[in-house]
């Protein structure tokens, strides 16, 4: 290198390399952001000497850059897990799960009023055999509501709710209008029928873009004898009975009314 060269080299400006920030991983939630700024507050108190030569390549220049979009990724932001202590929406959990728990009372009722064949019982091991029978008569199974963490509002689960009770009371419409006795039926289709408005009160609390709300289906049954008719009322209160314990089970989850109480059922429910 030409003397000339060599000196242009020694007066080259250093360069500057951001600080490396120690990342927080090890750390709970609660402690993160205090620690981080800890980390944040001496790395720059330092910066002015991690100068390097302009024959030293600069380690992670993105380090800070990266770690910091990081922290602002993994900050809590509201949302549904405060809303599930709002009082307006307790109101309408409370209300729900009163109804819910109100309808699995009546199910076992409504059943013994409607059906008279002697082999068709609730909670009986003999219902699994019956499946294939259910589809050939054109019984909807109902929506999947799958375990979530306690106190998380699933707008999911809540959409599901309403579109099982919205089938189960298509059901029950289209075969009341068979039964000989159908007062407790039709009683049971109303409380179904006010379940789903207070459920579709939730749903509008947490969507935050425009509501879609779930219509009742269109169903269609075959049902050709008077056994049939007895057989789709003995399948539809029993599913509605597994559908509604599912769904009293949710609606606890996010009731901070009593979170003590236990787990009852009324007479003739059993899980």
């Amino acid at each position: 290198m030409s003397s000339a060269a060599a000196q242009r080299s020694s007066r080259a400006e250093p360069r500057f390399v951001p600080p490396v920030v120690p990342l927080c991983h090890t750390h709970t939630h609660t402690h993160t952001h205090t620690h981080c700024a800890r980390n944040i507050k001496r790395a720059c108190s330092g910066a002015r000497a991690l100068i390097f030569s302009s024959d030293c390549p600069p380690p992670a220049v993105f380090a800070l850059p990266c770690y910091m979009a990081s922290l602002g990724r993994g900050a809590p932001l509201p949302g549904r897990s405060a809303l599930v202590e709002e009082p307006r929406f307790q109101e309408l959990v409370q209300k729900s799960r009163s109804l819910t728990e109100k309808i699995l009372g009546s199910v076992p009722a409504a059943h013994e009023s409607c059906v008279r064949t002697e082999s068709f019982k609730l909670n009986s091991s003999e219902n699994a055999h019956l499946a294939i029978m259910a589809a050939n008569i054109g019984i909807l199974p109902a929506p999947v509501l799958r375990a979530v963490s306690e106190n998380v509002i699933s707008k999911t689960i809540l959409t599901r709710i309403s579109e099982g009770l919205q089938l189960h009371r298509a059901l029950l419409s289209t075969i009341s209008g068979r039964l000989q006795n159908k007062d407790q039926v039709t009683e049971l289709m109303a409380d179904i029928r006010d379940l789903d408005i207070q459920i579709n009160k939730m749903l509008k609390m947490v969507q935050e873009e425009a509501v879609v709300l779930p219509t009742q289906p269109t169903v269609t049954l075959r049902l050709p004898g008077e056994y049939e008719v007895q057989l789709a009322a003995h399948l539809t209160l029993e599913q509605l009975l597994s559908f509604g314990q599912d769904t009293v089970r949710y609606l606890r989850s996010l009731d901070k009314s009593n979170e003590e109480e236990t787990e009852s059922w009324p007479t003739g429910v059993t899980l």
